[in-house]
């Protein structure tokens, strides 16, 4: 269907994604330039800001707000408040959670602000909306079960029993040892170094450095690492441990630390590097192989981390610090399960 949209404005790539439309200044009247198109070179440093799954996101949001607005007559960017509104209301209609529907928002604020447009979700009608929103479909969210102290043992003292595999075969006990050196690597680093799934399977060999202490790993992109410089961050020794023992022998700095298992692709045989939706499953098998049950992802070491630390009276700057959280917002947040057991030795005996 043909769409009239109203001049000085056509219709280009947003800088995240070519497949998403935007409005940025064209020719006015007269040809009178208003402003001129962002170059490629500068759309990618804008795009370098946000991480590679933020920008998957957020396309696939943006790209349905496209076809909803386009198929009513509307504009898709700069959109107006009450499209916004009647978009997110649809939404909710359709069953979507409060989270999700705060990832559309934040995706529409986003390409505004990126393509240097007034953002109407930062209105206050539309804010009074997400809060009304907030109160008639908001439900407590669901946190991953804990990679703590004990889901850590027990998880190490079952990893290398075999298995069946998804056709029913049992593992050999040379494949069971394979598969559960690495699943225990796995679990460690995830809580000693409280990493996001994308931290955990960016990480290359040369990321990680043994220490007398225990072992240092580079985290070298961060959700909240806007400028890309990277932390180090330690980890323990039973960590390290857990690593060297599924280092290969020949390995390069740029291999990468945890592989899928072998496999094809492209028509060639190999290991290559686990996808974070891997990693969460395996995660929550070595759970449920240890008798811990449901609950556990690769979202599951985060909150471990504060878990262990707010047990040992870690202080909060602390746990700020070696999770990358800029506020302690997110410590009370990732250990709000922990927090009502302070009550306990008042009320046991």
């Amino acid at each position: 269907m043909q769409q009239d949209f109203t001049q000085p404005s056509i219709l280009t790539p947003v800088p995240l994604d070519s497949g998403i439309v935007a409005v940025e200044p064209a020719l006015g009247a007269g040809g009178l330039m208003l402003d001129e198109p962002v170059g490629d070179d500068a759309r990618a440093t804008i795009e370098s800001a946000l991480s590679d799954n933020t920008i998957r996101v957020y396309n696939a949001a943006l790209k349905a707000w496209s076809v909803y607005a386009l198929d009513r007559g509307l504009r898709p960017l700069p959109a107006s408040e009450s499209s916004v509104i009647n978009y997110l209301q649809h939404l909710a209609g359709q069953g979507k959670s409060l989270s999700s529907v705060r990832v559309v928002a934040a995706s529409l604020s986003k390409a505004h602000k990126v393509a240097g447009l007034a953002s109407p979700l930062e209105s206050p009608r539309v804010r009074l909306f997400m809060r009304g929103l907030s109160r008639r479909i908001g439900k407590p969210q669901k946190q991953a079960q804990p990679l703590d102290d004990n889901a850590l043992s027990a998880i190490e003292a079952t990893a290398r029993v075999p298995r069946p595999g998804r056709g029913g075969k049992m593992e050999s006990p040379q494949a069971a040892l394979a598969r559960g050196l690495v699943d225990v690597a796995i679990v460690r680093v995830l809580s000693d170094a409280a990493l996001r799934r994308g931290e955990a399977v960016a990480l290359d060999w040369r990321d990680v450095r043994d220490d007398q202490r225990g072992g240092i790993i580079m985290v070298k992109r961060s959700k909240t690492d806007v400028s890309g410089q990277g932390m180090s961050v330690w980890i323990s020794r039973k960590a390290m441990s857990a690593l060297n023992a599924i280092r290969p022998d020949n390995y390069e700095g740029g291999d990468p630390v945890f592989t899928s298992a072998q496999s094809i692709r492209n028509g060639v045989k190999g290991k290559y590097r686990m996808t974070e939706r891997q990693l969460s499953r395996r995660v929550a098998a070595a759970a449920r192989a240890a008798g811990l049950g449901e609950g556990y992802s690769g979202h599951s070491g985060r909150v471990g981390f504060v878990a262990r630390a707010t047990r040992r009276n870690a202080p909060t700057d602390a746990m700020m610090r070696h999770a990358r959280w800029r506020s302690p917002a997110m410590v009370a947040v990732y250990g709000r399960n922990e927090a009502g057991a302070e009550i306990l030795p008042y009320i046991s005996g």
